[in-house]
């Protein structure tokens, strides 16, 4: 039996060998009219070195190109004249082009490139199951962002990565493309949040470091802070342990400063509202109360 080796020195010979024969940049300039899918495609071609090796033994046949009402196949067919092997094939409106290997007039791995009614053009690459990504792949956008990882029919769904064009990077679960289960999110101005996503968003347990220094430990819904959590200020180390609702200090807090020091009290949308106890490290007796009033001290 031949090893994978041996069977991919002959692919790539084959492919060498076929390079006059199988052009799909001049089946793009025929059939291809908006020049934003043609240079997007063109600048990110297929590369077929990257072929699995579950595809490397194939038997390449002849060059055809057929054409029907809906589609335009250019590439390697088997005797039975179905697509089979190298091979690229474009609908007819033009939006979309299907790149890669094919066996039985299927594809089973290479690229999708589409073009959405967003102007927004996108390349799907790696398994491919009823002209789906299926399995581990890759997208890229005409807008310079980036995802890997496990997809089903064209979304993410599992562990991946994602970069996109404003240096926004995320390591950890997807479901249907969004940000779904445990993950790592980092920010080009230095923010970066480590804890529970769903749906694309901050919610469950999770840590947040802001811009400024200052970080949040506790529960988040929607990106906002919502439930029990821990503010610490940078500046002092101080830090506001209590219940947050949309961001905001709500309810009964404690106060604990940099020297152990306590404070006591309650929160009303953010404003101090209500007595408001200090205590000294290990104290049980308050040295003094204050008495606030939306957010100013009554005398």
């Amino acid at each position: 039996m031949e090893t994978a080796i041996e069977c991919l020195e002959k692919l790539n010979s084959s492919i060498k060998n076929q390079l006059k024969k199988y052009n799909f940049q001049n089946i793009i300039n025929q059939y291809i009219n908006q020049e934003i899918i043609k240079q997007f495609y063109t600048q990110n071609p297929l590369n077929f070195s990257q072929i699995p090796p579950e595809f490397n033994c194939q038997n390449y046949g002849m060059i055809k190109e057929f054409k029907n009402q809906n589609e335009i196949y250019y590439g390697e067919v088997d005797e039975k004249a179905q697509k089979h092997g190298k091979g690229i094939q474009i609908q007819k409106k033009g939006d979309i082009i299907y790149e890669g290997i094919w066996q039985e007039n299927q594809l089973k791995w290479g690229q999708k490139t589409q073009f959405n009614e967003l102007q927004e053009c996108t390349i799907l690459k790696g398994y491919m199951k009823d002209k789906k990504l299926n399995g581990q792949g890759t997208k890229i956008t005409s807008f310079g962002d980036m995802y890997e990882g496990q997809f089903v029919d064209d979304k993410l769904n599992g562990e991946g990565y994602s970069q996109t064009n404003d240096g926004e990077i995320y390591n950890g679960s997807f479901k249907d493309n969004r940000r779904h289960g445990q993950g790592k999110l980092y920010k080009k101005d230095g923010e970066y949040y480590i804890g529970s996503f769903k749906n694309g968003k901050k919610n469950g347990d999770g840590f947040l470091n802001l811009t400024n220094g200052d970080n949040y430990s506790g529960w988040f819904q929607d990106d906002k802070f919502n439930g029990k959590g821990v503010y610490t200020v940078k500046k002092d180390n101080s830090k506001f342990k209590g219940h947050f609702q949309n961001n905001k200090k709500e309810g009964n807090f404690e106060i604990i400063y940099n020297d152990n020091s306590l404070e006591t009290g309650m929160f009303q949308n953010d404003i101090r509202n209500g007595q408001f106890r200090f205590y000294s490290p290990n104290q049980q007796v308050p040295l003094r109360e204050v008495q606030y009033n939306n957010g100013k001290i009554v005398k």
